[in-house]
């Protein structure tokens, strides 16, 4: 499974910019059929419908790589972690960041944390 994966995002990531900063693109999340978000070293997240391949939403708000996301099952809200050592959670009908958690932790380490449940943590916030 993690080979197809990979073959998807670089074949995705071969067809559309998905981050205009030219940078590695760090994480893939699928909401449903309908919705996709990518992450990646420009700090930048965005919000893609399928169907076509729109970016309905930028979110900027990290100073650095977003290393990893976390999307809510309501498909409301998502928590980013980046390289700037933040935490942040994002409204992702409005593009509003929400509350800003520092950490000291790697951010690989706390993402993976939460293994399968990653919304775990966004159900805490």
């Amino acid at each position: 499974m993690r080979v197809s994966i990979v073959r998807v995002q670089r074949a995705i990531a071969c067809r559309f910019p998905f981050q205009d900063g030219g940078g590695a693109l760090n994480c893939l999340r699928f909401h449903g059929r309908t919705h996709m978000i990518s992450a990646g070293d420009d700090g930048e997240i965005c919000i893609w419908r399928t169907s076509d391949w729109e970016c309905l939403l930028r979110l900027k708000g990290h100073k650095g790589p977003v290393l990893d996301l976390a999307i809510h099952p309501s498909g409301r809200i998502a928590l980013s972690v980046g390289n700037d050592k933040k935490l942040m959670l994002w409204n992702l009908t409005t593009g509003a960041i929400g509350p800003i958690l520092p950490h000291l932790g790697s951010s690989q380490l706390i993402m993976a944390h939460l293994g399968y449940s990653r919304h775990r943590l966004l159900d805490l916030l």
